[in-house]
């Protein structure tokens, strides 16, 4: 589901960003020879393959820092570039997570 966090965000961050965009994970399918496992990323950039990560307190637990190793290693192996952020940073200071995503955009 859509965290108020990642509504926020995608919201500011304006056109060419996408809530819950599911990505394929085709090549590690083919050599499994097996079918895609599929990653989930909280917002992306698709064209640019910039995947915005945004985390709450569950992401603090063991369980799922060894979950968001797997996702980074398997996003970036596609391509892609991962950019994370907390809840409380969202909430708390919007403008330069915006920012921050931008600048990275820029770089890009």
């Amino acid at each position: 589901f859509i965290t108020k966090p990642q509504k926020m965000l995608a919201e500011a961050l304006g056109d060419g960003w996408v809530l819950e965009y599911k990505v394929a994970d085709k090549k590690f399918a083919e050599v499994l020879n097996s079918p895609p496992r599929f990653y989930l990323i909280d917002i992306a950039n698709v064209d640019r393959k910039i995947a915005v990560e945004v985390d709450g307190n569950s992401h603090r637990t063991i369980k799922w820092k060894i979950i968001d190793a797997r996702k980074e290693k398997a996003l970036s192996y596609l391509g892609w570039k991962i950019l994370r952020f907390w809840n409380e940073q969202i909430l708390k200071d919007l403008d330069s997570v915006v920012q921050t995503i931008l600048k990275f955009t820029i770089l890009k």
